[in-house]
């Protein structure tokens, strides 16, 4: 998405939505993967709160940050 359509909005949104749908299958190694692309390409995204992720449709314990 990113290579492809970089200045879009949507490919913003999308990388949101696949860290918490990996989240949502318990894959935390891709969601943190694509979290580290997400905050690169849009560090003032909604659900971003500095490195930590903030999902709004799944329960994360411990929260998901970049580093771990």
């Amino acid at each position: 998405m990113i290579e492809h359509y970089p200045k879009s909005t949507a490919t913003r949104d999308a990388l949101a939505v696949m860290v918490e749908g990996y989240l949502g299958l318990d894959m935390r190694g891709r969601a943190q993967s694509v979290l580290k692309t997400l905050i690169a390409n849009d560090p003032d995204n909604a659900q971003l709160d500095g490195n930590t992720f903030e999902p709004k449709h799944v329960k994360v314990n411990p929260p998901l940050t970049a580093n771990g």
